[in-house]
């Protein structure tokens, strides 16, 4: 099982990026490398300020869809099978998945089950999930 910080560093560089302008991340390095990205974007998503803007600036249907993701820590959510799951239709699901990913919210695990991919936000590791939650 995965920290943050461990799914961060396995993001492709340019993900990282895109992660750190969503945060507003500011990176002490004038050239960082990956692993000073991800650590610096680790920093900033522990941060309270830069946890509740980045909620603030959500799509209430974001919102909705990470809340049911944070009570689902003793079951897998697959991806697939969201749309049932939430109450939506699959033209909706599949957006909201990839934007809340690109900004770091949630992780995609492609091939945890048997070629299923599985949406995680963090397995309870994340600094902005409820800390007195058991681990899954």
């Amino acid at each position: 099982m995965k920290n943050l910080l461990g799914r961060l560093m396995t993001r492709p560089f340019e993900e990282l990026k895109i992660i750190a302008a969503a945060w507003g991340t500011i990176s002490h390095a004038q050239s960082p490398s990956h692993n000073d990205l991800a650590i610096a974007v680790y920093h900033t998503m522990v941060e309270r300020s830069a946890v509740r803007s980045t909620w603030e600036s959500l799509e209430p249907q974001a919102r909705s869809f990470l809340a049911w993701l944070l009570n689902q820590r003793n079951m897998l959510a697959l991806v697939d099978d969201l749309p049932s799951h939430i109450d939506r239709p699959k033209e909706e699901v599949t957006p909201i998945v990839d934007w809340t990913r690109r900004i770091g919210m949630v992780d995609v695990d492609e091939v945890l089950v048997r070629g299923t991919r599985v949406v995680s936000s963090g397995d309870n590791l994340y600094a902005w999930a409820p800390k007195n939650q058991t681990e899954a």
